[in-house]
Parts: structure tokens; C-alpha cells; sequence
């Protein structure tokens, strides 16, 4: 199968998904709707995503990440700081989740069941690792996990707010702003982790092979 067949088979199968979440929620249930609905052989649904719907929400958050770069490439960043940049990546992934918010809503109360917090661990470093690099970061070593950490930190606690303020994105960025006030030497920060609040950060798990997570 070729590479854009692929692909393309993906999207269609994420786009048929994305029609049945509200009634169904994210679960392996949805591949044999879609079979049946659209007269697809389950194999062939389950060879594209091999482990059920926890790859169909990578797939998701991927497309998602994508359709951030797309966006950021309508606004000329050189002249903005970086703590500025990462507001505005977040500002427009915040935008996107507006526009599939039932999907969004379902899919992040999935991802926090105890047995997802891996994938969600992945997920979310995909997030973060992607916004900073839409906003130039160029960091290495514990520099580099310090950041996406931090940054994870204020990310998820704003999506959460957003989710629970029925997606008002003036009271969310209002929150987020509050958040990004307190770390907003977030470009030079190199070891003070202390700050942050690990607790919820070792409940995901998200410092165990964190290197892996960007595979």
C-alpha cells in the first residue's frame, strides 16, 4: 500500500470516527461501526490502526498538530518573542479545539483513564515538543526536557480549563496568560524544576522514558 494511499485511508477512517464519537465515545467499538456503515472490511481497519482507537487518537492529536503547523504559517514570528510565540501556538491549538469540541472533550477524558496514561504521556509530549519547535527552540539536553515540561505543565492545565468553561476561549486565554506570567523566563530556564507541580507530572507518568515519547 502506498504511502499517500495510506494515508489517505487513515484520514478517511479518523474523518468516519470523528462522526460517531458524541453517540460512542472513543473505543475499539468504533471500527466495527465504521465496517459495517461503510462496508470496510474490519481487518483492513485493523491493520491501519493495529492497537484500536489508542492509535486512532495519535492519529487524531498528529492531524491536529499538523493542521497547527499550517496555521502558524500565516504569521510572521521573527520579530516576536519566544514566550510570546508559545502563547500564540497555544492561542491557535485552543482555536482548533473550539471547532471539535465534543471530540476534543471525549477524547481527553478517554486519554485520562488510568490504562491510557501512557498514550497520553506521548501525546502530550508530541504537543508540547511540536509548539516549541513552531517557536524556534533550539535547546538540548535537560534544557530541552525542562522546557517541555514546564510547558506541559501550563498546556494541559489550560486545555482542562477550557474543556471545563464550555470552551470559552477569552476566560481560558485570560488563564493561560495568568500561568505564562509566572514562567515567563521560560527561554532561560535550565534546572529550577522546582516550581513545577511534579505530583501531577509523575501521575502521568510523563518523566518515565520520556526520551521514547518522541518516537
Amino acid at each position: 500500500m502506498k504511502k499517500n494511499k495510506l494515508n489517505d485511508d487513515r484520514k478517511f477512517i479518523l474523518h468516519e470516527s470523528l462522526k460517531l464519537i458524541n453517540n460512542n465515545g472513543w473505543n475499539d467499538n468504533l471500527f466495527e461501526l465504521i465496517s459495517k456503515q461503510n462496508n470496510i472490511d474490519f481487518d483492513i481497519i485493523t491493520s491501519l490502526f493495529p492497537d484500536g482507537y489508542k492509535d486512532l487518537l495519535k492519529y487524531y492529536f498528529d492531524e491536529l498538530n499538523h493542521n497547527l503547523t499550517i496555521s502558524s504559517q500565516k504569521f510572521d514570528f521573527t520579530k516576536i518573542k519566544t514566550h510570546k510565540k508559545v502563547r500564540e501556538l497555544i492561542y491557535l491549538r485552543l482555536l482548533e479545539y473550539k471547532k471539535e469540541k465534543d471530540s476534543i472533550r471525549r477524547a481527553y477524558f478517554t486519554l485520562l483513564l488510568p490504562s491510557n496514561s501512557k498514550i497520553f504521556s506521548i501525546i502530550m509530549f508530541r504537543i508540547v515538543d511540536q509548539i516549541w519547535f513552531l517557536a524556534g527552540d533550539k535547546s538540548t539536553d535537560f534544557n530541552y526536557y525542562s522546557k517541555r515540561s514546564i510547558l506541559f505543565a501550563i498546556y494541559y492545565s489550560s486545555v482542562m480549563f477550557l474543556i471545563n468553561n464550555d470552551f470559552d476561549i477569552k476566560k481560558t486565554l485570560n488563564f493561560l496568560d495568568a500561568k505564562l506570567q509566572k514562567v515567563s523566563k521560560i527561554p532561560n530556564i535550565k534546572s529550577d524544576l522546582k516550581k513545577l507541580p511534579l505530583e501531577m507530572l509523575k501521575k502521568f507518568n510523563f518523566f518515565k522514558d520520556l526520551k521514547n515519547f518522541k518516537q
